[in-house]
């Protein structure tokens, strides 16, 4: 090695100070020479995760919504690994390699879903050095992100179970159930606000009954509540007192299954009658309407003739109001299982009838008409969900079965969500599937749960789901979230 003879010749004359020099060079490089010989190596190489971490080494990550799962394979002369969290957390647990594998697995739990976190796993050798490889990664968000639970006085109210929820339009939402009080049934009606908490509750009287095919609520301009039954008509005021309650007297209609409020506070009940044809007592179930008005008086009821090549009418099902051509569109059922839908004026004359017929081991019903955003119509059946024209015309269809699958056994319940598309939930193989369908008809998203029988479905202003069970538990997804298995 060349040494610089200038400082040789500055330090000739003192001996001690030269033997100082030659020793801090030889120490110097022997020290560099050491600590190449001790750097820790890489690892064989590490089959592939969703994410790896590299630095001195290589780590595998992954994470569901509450754990980080770590994997790594051995470092040379590493005799012990410690795992850091967020620079401040350590993990003591003794972090051994299960004999039967080449590889270390560790797993982060008890974490907060949809969170941010640093991990840092250290390999540190027999005289403590260390090599460290370090990342960020985040927890999904959960599956299950909030549940409500709608709760009364149990001593006030002996309740059964809830049948209705829907929006109101302060941003609120009402409830309607039923309780028991010695033998006899009565509804008790709650109006809450946006963050769920009760705001009133009204007791109605309704002993005859507990399950109410028509139950369905609307709020008019003086911010009163106007629920129907299968036969009632019930006046809340927007304070929660019972205004009125109203029977519709009316012995040829067995009971109505639908009602939609008219732009001048009228409401249309829509169910079924049955109708003589002759003296001798034959007949047949025929669509039948009740026009009542805002005070529960009866305007008009009659019948609306199906003709026989249209198969035998049996009930109305769903009844919407198009503002636009200022009419009625009807879904109903008839006992040959196909599917009609009727148009309407609004006094109840009939302008247009369509059947449409599946095949017959697939029976299908449509429980649900619902506008889309492009001024169609969506007709939500058990086993085909239908894009139409104002004119009826079929636009798409979603087939009953697709491999096999069937895409909307036993639909229960739907509604429109954010992005304009519709949500429909499915009843498949004793669990429930909820479904996405956009304007074209694809399905682009499917999330399965198996919770209680629900009374609602749609999406909140964050986009969850929010599901309602008929036991009062308010229950919201996150549609991308982690469903343990």
């Amino acid at each position: 090695m060349k040494i610089n003879l200038y400082l040789l010749r500055l330090n000739y004359r003192n001996s001690t100070n030269m033997k100082k020099i030659f020793i801090y060079i030889f120490l110097c490089l022997l020290l560099a020479q050491c600590s190449k010989e001790e750097i820790v190596v890489e690892p064989e190489i590490a089959k592939q995760a969703e994410s790896v971490m590299t630095g001195d080494f290589s780590v595998e990550i992954s994470s569901t919504d509450k754990d980080i799962y770590l994997k790594w394979y051995p470092v040379k002369n590493a005799k012990s690994y410690e795992i850091i969290v967020n620079d401040t957390m350590t993990v003591y647990d003794k972090i051994d390699k299960n004999e039967y594998l080449d590889y270390y697995d560790y797993r982060l739990k008890n974490l907060k879903p949809n969170t941010d976190y640093k991990v840092t796993v250290r390999a540190i050798s027999e005289d403590l050095n260390v090599k460290l490889v370090s990342g960020k990664t985040r927890t999904m968000k959960s599956f299950i992100d909030q549940v409500i639970n709608i709760e009364l006085d149990k001593y006030d109210y002996r309740l059964g179970e809830f049948m209705f929820f829907g929006k109101t339009k302060d941003g609120g939402y009402m409830a309607i159930g039923y309780y028991e009080i010695l033998g006899d049934y009565y509804k008790v009606a709650l109006k809450m606000n946006s963050a769920y908490n009760i705001e009133w509750t009204c007791s109605i009287p309704e002993p005859d009954s507990k399950e109410q095919p028509n139950l369905n609520m609307f709020e008019i301009s003086n911010g009163d509540y106007i629920l129907t039954t299968e036969k009632t008509v019930i006046r809340i005021s927007k304070n929660g007192t019972l205004l009125w309650k109203k029977s519709i007297n009316d012995q040829e209609l067995e009971f109505s299954t639908t009602s939609v409020l008219l732009p001048d506070e009228n409401i249309i009940l829509g169910g079924y009658a049955w109708k003589e044809l002759d003296n001798e007592g034959r007949g047949s179930d025929c669509f039948y309407l009740v026009k009542v008005s805002p005070d529960g008086n009866i305007i008009w009821k009659k019948y609306v003739d199906i003709p026989n090549k249209l198969g035998v009418a049996k009930s109305l099902v769903d009844i919407i109001y198009n503002e636009t051509t200022r009419t009625l569109l009807c879904c109903g059922w008839s006992t040959d299982n196909d599917c009609s839908l009727i148009q309407l004026d609004a006094e109840g004359n009939l302008l247009n009838k369509l059947k449409y017929e599946y095949p017959k081991d697939q029976v299908n019903t449509f429980i649900k008409i619902l506008p889309s955003s492009d001024g169609n119509y969506y007709l939500i059946g058990n086993a085909y969900v239908v894009k139409i024209d104002n004119k009826g015309s079929v636009i798409w269809e979603q087939k009953g079965r697709d491999n096999g699958e069937w895409l909307y056994a036993s639909a229960v319940l739907c509604n429109m969500i954010n992005d304009n598309s519709l949500l429909v939930v499915s009843y498949v193989d004793l669990s429930y599937e909820a479904k996405v369908v956009d304007v074209n008809g694809n399905i682009i998203k499917k999330v399965p749960f198996n919770f209680p029988r629900g009374m609602y479905a749609g999406q909140d202003p964050i986009g969850r789901y929010v599901y309602v069970t008929r036991s009062g538990s308010i229950i919201f997804i996150n549609p991308d979230g982690y469903i343990s298995q």
